[in-house]
């Protein structure tokens, strides 16, 4: 694996880089199912062997986690339409975060999806500190 071992971006970020990837780059809702129930959601790695970072994750329920944690290769497992679809996420994550200078030298120095944690995922809830309202009847959009 080419995880980093430097310092996480993960810890860099503020809850306002959170809510911006949970809001404007993945819609609020599951990349898969279109599941609005952040209690549910979880980032996790796009790549596996590469760290976490707001250029590397998917939004995904749990349940879709644990499924997409055993592929092995993203390009044999999802359509050429949604790769493309999920990398231009990631091209929207990578211009908001160069704009932050903290951020924008693992840009500069690293290929798209090679900087970041060791995490596998982590849950909505945690990474913005505040409980998401209860959507248990939201459907998939």
């Amino acid at each position: 694996q080419n995880l980093s071992k430097e310092p996480t971006i993960l810890f860099l970020l503020q809850v306002e880089d959170i809510r911006y990837l949970i809001e404007k780059v993945w819609e609020s809702c599951s990349a898969l199912s279109g599941s609005k129930d952040l209690y549910n959601l979880m980032f996790v790695r796009w790549e596996h062997q590469e760290d976490w970072s707001p250029w590397n994750c998917i939004l995904l329920s749990k349940e879709e986690t644990s499924t997409h944690l055993k592929v092995k290769d993203v390009n044999k497992a999802y359509s050429t339409t949604f790769i493309r679809w999920v990398v231009r996420k990631h091209t929207i994550a990578r211009e908001y975060f160069n704009q932050i200078p903290t951020l924008a030298k693992y840009l500069e120095s690293q290929p798209a999806a090679a900087v970041g944690n060791k995490l596998d995922s982590h849950p909505i809830t945690m990474a913005t500190g505040k409980h998401a309202p209860d959507n248990t009847s939201a459907s998939s959009h």
